[in-house]
């Protein structure tokens, strides 16, 4: 909704907008008006696991959760204040699990001030400059992200400069240090207690990324990404000093056409083995991640379209050397590509070599679907896999991790009615889960949620 304010209200907008103080008050003339623009959305779900891959995980969970967010914006003409509130609540499920590291009570996410010069240089041009508390999507988002899957936004403290060309080139240069979610505390996050989440100024994200239109509806895009970490008296890490350049082409999904999306990144700098703190040698980091997927779209009424995917990211390949080759995913999302995350979350961008199909249709004008078939693998067997917390330092355990079958379907029944939507997963062992140690080979994992969506 919009509603039409005089620059007079520009005082109480800065308190509304923490972050973006106002150095004193003026008043305008009345036909100078400020545009405020305020959109939102709730989206409640339940979730509901069945089975673990490691003993040391409950025999199942659920999660009854809720995510409210508000965003504002006020548009003084060139310059604009952007906040935005998320509260993620958890409603029912087990105070240990999955569902504490979803919540964040009550939190402003965004609060930015923005810059916006109406034609900086030849016709068609833009340029951006953000600074203060802001969401990020880099490129394919598979290495920065605002998520969308998660009940939860990650967030960062700094400065966002955009360029865009009149055709479509665009360059983005950021400078950031990741927000860390408060309370830390499992039983007080549990129990939806709020606190202001603070940046976190021992890890510094930076980066520029490049996407230029090339020729037949192909995109090409290169960036470089650097991370600078350091341990905090609170936050153990790491210490992760890497830089991450990597390469995408891509051709956009059309009816009757092949499309493509081919991405690549090189990994390299020092980090640590692990977080903890008696932890003091740094290792050579050599990492790589690769992404190849080729579709097609058919001309039936629903709009089919069928895809291969491959998907590599390395692993340690050896745990008591001096390299360490297991690829950082840093901020990515991957719900987009390897399924629910939350509860799920079962295949990362870490230690992962993957081959799958997919098939997308819109079963509806008001509707839309998919089911995927994935293989997933260890690409170095002494490794670990994702976040289950199981390695086999002698690689006796394979690297066969199972079968993923997972699928979706969201529905709007009507144009300006909420979005209904349900999803399920099912992970088929294979003879690393079955043998690694600690892991539990009773049986394979199955997940389910249902969610029902209102925007305003």
């Amino acid at each position: 909704m919009n509603v039409r304010l005089t620059k007079g209200w520009i005082a109480w907008i800065g308190i509304v907008f923490a972050g973006a103080p106002i150095a004193h008050t003026q008043t305008f003339p009345p036909e100078e008006a400020v545009k405020v623009s305020v959109s939102g959305s709730v989206r409640s779900r339940v979730e509901a696991l069945s089975g673990r891959m490691s003993n040391a995980a409950p025999a199942s969970d659920h999660f009854l959760s809720l995510l409210t967010l508000l965003k504002a914006e006020a548009d003084f003409g060139g310059v604009s204040l952007v906040g935005e509130i998320q509260d993620s609540r958890r409603l029912s499920g087990p105070s240990t699990g999955g569902a504490p590291g979803e919540v964040d009570t009550l939190e402003p996410i965004q609060a930015y001030v923005s810059w916006r010069p109406s034609d900086p240089g030849a016709s068609g041009q833009s340029v951006g400059l953000d600074l203060g508390r802001f969401t990020l999507d880099v490129g394919s988002r598979r290495l920065a992200a605002r998520s969308q899957f998660r009940n939860q936004k990650t967030s960062f403290d700094g400065l966002r400069l955009i360029w865009r060309s009149g055709h479509g080139d665009e360059v983005l240069a950021f400078r950031v240090s990741p927000v860390v979610r408060q309370p830390m505390d499992v039983s007080a996050a549990a129990s939806n207690k709020a606190a202001l989440n603070r940046s976190d100024e021992s890890v510094v994200f930076s980066g520029v990324h490049l996407q230029r239109t090339l020729t037949d509806g192909i995109n090409g895009e290169g960036y470089i990404l650097r991370i600078d970490e350091q341990d905090a008296a609170d936050l153990p890490s790491r210490d992760r000093r890497l830089t991450t350049y990597g390469l995408r082409l891509r051709k956009a999904p059309a009816k009757k056409q092949f499309d493509f999306d081919l991405e690549w990144a090189h990994q390299s700098g020092q980090s640590r083995a692990t977080n903890g703190a008696l932890d003091s040698l740094d290792l050579t980091t050599r990492a790589s991640m690769s992404h190849a997927e080729i579709g097609l779209t058919l001309s039936a009424p629903t709009s089919p379209r069928l895809s291969v995917h491959y998907d590599f990211a390395s692993g340690d390949r050896d745990p008591n050397d001096s390299l360490y080759g297991r690829f950082d995913p840093l901020f990515g999302d991957r719900a987009f590509e390897f399924g629910p995350t939350s509860l799920w979350g079962v295949v990362a961008r870490s230690n992962l070599k993957s081959a799958g199909a997919r098939l997308e249709w819109r079963p509806s004008a008001a509707s839309e679907a998919y089911v995927s078939l994935r293989q997933v693998d260890l690409s170095e067997s002494r490794d670990g896999f994702s976040g289950s917390g199981l390695r086999d330092r002698t690689g006796a355990s394979g690297k066969g991790v199972g079968v993923q079958l997972e699928g979706r379907l969201r529905w709007r029944p009507a144009p300006s009615g909420p979005r209904l939507e349900l999803g399920a997963a099912h992970l088929s062992k294979g003879l690393f889960l079955k043998n690694a140690p600690n892991a539990d080979a009773s049986g394979d994992v199955v997940y389910g949620y249902s969610a029902v969506t209102f925007d305003f």
